[in-house]
Order: C-alpha cells, then sequence, then structure tokens
C-alpha cells in the first residue's frame, strides 16, 4: 500500500475527521483513509450507467424472476 502527505489541511477539516473518529470509534488516519476512499468511489450515476451497459449487453433474462421463486418458497413453507 502506498502513503501520502497531505499539507495545508484547513483544521476545521482536521477537527471533523477528529470528531467522526471519536464518534465510530476509529482512528483519525483511518477516518480520513475512508474519506478519502468515499470521495474517490464510483458514484451513483455511474454505477447504474455500468448496471444499464450491463443490462443492455445481456438482454433480457427469460425465466422465472427470483423474487417470484422467493415467493412460491415461502408460500411452500408458510
Amino acid at each position: 500500500m502506498g502513503q501520502i502527505l497531505v499539507r495545508n489541511l484547513d483544521d476545521g477539516v482536521i477537527a471533523a475527521l477528529r470528531r467522526r473518529a471519536q464518534r465510530t470509534g476509529i482512528s483519525l488516519e483511518e477516518a480520513a483513509r475512508q474519506a478519502l476512499a468515499a470521495a474517490v468511489g464510483v458514484s451513483r450515476e455511474e454505477a447504474l450507467a455500468k448496471f444499464d451497459a450491463v443490462r443492455a449487453r445481456i438482454g433480457r433474462i427469460e425465466g422465472d424472476r427470483s423474487s417470484a421463486i422467493l415467493r412460491a418458497d415461502r408460500d411452500r413453507d408458510g
């Protein structure tokens, strides 16, 4: 894993990260790692676009939907 040094962080940002870390019982460093990871993650819009592309490539899948199978299974056991 790599390392970075971030200089000139606003004191308010550090304080907010410190509060988040204390609230969740993690270190300040872990809170910063989580915030950075969330900031560069795939946005909801990007994820939906990827799902749509996969759906377009696959096309419609024939057969029972999983929800119908689960419902039938629950009705049988119920």
